[in-house]
């Protein structure tokens, strides 16, 4: 992804329009990389997605806010990738047990 070549180990979670894989980065860290198929989805949810990752952009370095390590968005196969610091739980998991 953007030149870098990310290892993947396991996959760590789903969502209606993708999955989130453990990734291993160049530099032997741990990292969390969030594919979404946009393929099928509308322009809203579309639009919703990049909007995501522009936020995470402007707020890197906001405490509390997850760091974003790398994006790219595929124009050809439409899948929108993000790779971010992978944290011990996730927040569907923490509403899940709730």
């Amino acid at each position: 992804m953007c030149g870098v070549p990310y290892m993947k180990l396991d996959r760590i979670g789903k969502g209606g329009s993708g999955f989130v894989y453990r990734v291993l980065d160049p530099k032997r860290r741990i990292c969390a990389l969030k594919e979404v198929d946009l393929r099928n989805q509308d322009e809203a949810t579309r639009e919703s997605f990049l909007n995501e990752q522009h936020l995470l952009q402007q707020l890197q370095g906001e405490p509390c806010i997850i760091k974003l390590v790398a994006s790219e968005m595929d124009e050809e196969s439409m899948v929108l990738r993000m790779v971010m610091e992978c944290g011990d739980v996730d927040l569907a998991r923490i509403l899940q047990d709730l």
